[in-house]
């Protein structure tokens, strides 16, 4: 039977890894109901909101792969969590160049991990998981179904996330990855923290190689091209500077975040969002950029 449970809160974290995973994992994350266990792990993002308070935005574009499990719970549009059918356990989410549809969907209890740029932890060539969704199991084998398994059965988020940790240290001992000429973790954090005004030129340059080479080995590495990681950067940079504000100029936030100009801004939010910035603006969107640009840059020119 279909069971509503009316007003319920949702709680949405992101926890630094452990030390040994720090390279390759940028975050472990859970998006569930609060349970009120207590944690003495470091959480870097967290966000709660009740029932109707938030909608949950739709896939944005992101040029780093993700490791996700779902549980037998959903949070729907209407503000209610309710007992949901999995389409599939555990997911592998490749780098992504384009957001989803502007009305979202339910979203699933789940917890998972945020891999960095040219981690090799998915255990499959990025580059061919470009704009793709694909079973865990298809590259982890029944390992994949035997976590998801374990992680829905113990109880308690700690626990759960120390064996989600233990699983890929495990993975990392095993695959040994050869040690790449190019420390692409570095590049992509060069490239977030200039917010992708870095040409792709420059960045070989500073890499120390020809732009073609440059390209070739940072697409296969990550995913994507670089000029497009440029791109997805100075998108995720620019949700910073309209947070918590009233009317905004679109035109003055254009020229500030390196756009050629507004119509150049709107084209790269439809692309990358499936949203203008002004609907986004408006929304009562939840979505793990929009938090963490609000919370780490406070650039925001003012009311117009």
């Amino acid at each position: 039977m279909d069971v509503t449970v009316p007003h319920a809160a949702v709680r949405y974290r992101e926890y630094l890894p452990c030390e040994a995973l720090r390279s390759s994992v940028g975050a472990l994350f859970s998006f569930c109901e609060p349970d009120g266990e207590r944690t003495d792990r470091c959480i870097f993002l967290e966000l709660t909101f009740n029932s109707g308070e938030r909608d949950c935005a739709p896939t944005f574009a992101d040029g780093c792969a993700c490791i996700v499990f779902n549980f037998g719970e959903a949070y729907w549009p209407e503000g209610v969590w309710r007992p949901s059918a999995i389409d599939t356990a555990a997911v592998l989410v490749g780098p992504l160049t384009a957001g989803g549809p502007a009305q979202a969907p339910a979203r699933q209890k789940s917890m998972g991990v945020y891999l960095r740029a040219g981690s090799t932890l998915a255990g499959a060539p990025l580059r061919d998981l470009e704009n793709c969704a694909i079973p865990l199991e298809d590259v982890w084998g029944l390992e994949a179904r035997r976590l998801w398994e374990e992680l829905n059965t113990i109880q308690g988020e700690g626990a759960r996330l120390a064996l989600l940790e233990s699983a890929l240290v495990q993975r990392m001992a095993l695959r040994r990855p050869a040690e790449p000429r190019m420390k692409v973790g570095e590049v992509a954090a060069w490239i977030q923290a200039s917010e992708g005004r870095l040409s792709v030129e420059r960045i070989a340059e500073l890499a120390g190689f020809s732009r073609q080479h440059f390209a070739r080995v940072f697409h296969a590495s990550v995913g994507v091209s670089p000029k497009v990681y440029c791109e997805m950067a100075r998108f995720r940079a620019t949700l910073g500077y309209f947070q918590g504000f009233g009317r905004i100029d679109w035109a003055q936030v254009a020229a500030a975040a390196g756009y050629a100009d507004q119509s150049h801004m709107i084209a790269e939010f439809r692309r990358f969002s499936g949203m203008t910035p002004e609907e986004l603006r408006r929304g009562r969107w939840f979505h793990p950029f929009i938090e963490r640009a609000g919370r780490s840059s406070r650039k925001a020119l003012g009311p117009a």
